[in-house]
C-alpha cells in the first residue's frame, strides 16, 4: 500500500522519501487506461471495505406500535382520572406509565449493551470510551446573581 502522504517528485515536491514506492502507470490505449482505472477503482473499494467499519442497525427490543400504544393508553388514563379522581383510574395510570418505563429501561438497556459490544481497539472507539470514562464531569460554579 502507498503512503500518499509521503512527499514524491511526482507530485511536484522537490525531494523524494523511500518509504513511498510511487509509480506513474504507462498507458498507451484506451483498454489499457480502462484497465487501469477499473484495477484503481477496485483497490480504492477494496481499502475502504477492510477500512470501514460494518454499521449493523441494532435490532428494536420492543415494537414501537406497542409503545406509541401504550403513551395513548395513558394518555387516555391521565384524562379520565384528571376529570374523574376516582383511585382506581389513578391505579391504572400509574401501571401504564410503571409500564412504558420498564420498557423504555429495556430499550435504553439494549442501546448501552450494543454500543459497548460495538467498541473496537482498531479504530480507537474502545479508547474514546475509557477516556470518556477516565474524565471527570465538568463542575458548574453557582449563579451569584440567582439568589
Amino acid at each position: 500500500m502507498a503512503d500518499f502522504n509521503a512527499k514524491h517528485t511526482s507530485w511536484g515536491c522537490s525531494r523524494s522519501e523511500t518509504r513511498d514506492n510511487f509509480n506513474l502507470p504507462n498507458a498507451c490505449s484506451t483498454h489499457e487506461i480502462d484497465s487501469q482505472v477499473s484495477n484503481l477503482t477496485k483497490d480504492i473499494l477494496h481499502s475502504h471495505a477492510c477500512s470501514s467499519k460494518p454499521f449493523n442497525k441494532p435490532e428494536q427490543p420492543f415494537d414501537q406500535g406497542e409503545l406509541k400504544q401504550l403513551f395513548k393508553d395513558r394518555n387516555k388514563a391521565r384524562k379520565i382520572w384528571q376529570t374523574s379522581r376516582h383511585p382506581q383510574h389513578k391505579t391504572d395510570l400509574n401501571r401504564i406509565q410503571n409500564i412504558i418505563k420498564r420498557k423504555v429501561n429495556e430499550y435504553r438497556q439494549q442501546v448501552w449493551e450494543d454500543n459497548l459490544t460495538s467498541l473496537n481497539t482498531e479504530d480507537n472507539s474502545l479508547c474514546g470510551a475509557a477516556k470518556a470514562f477516565r474524565r471527570k464531569a465538568a463542575r458548574f460554579r453557582p449563579c451569584r446573581y440567582c439568589s
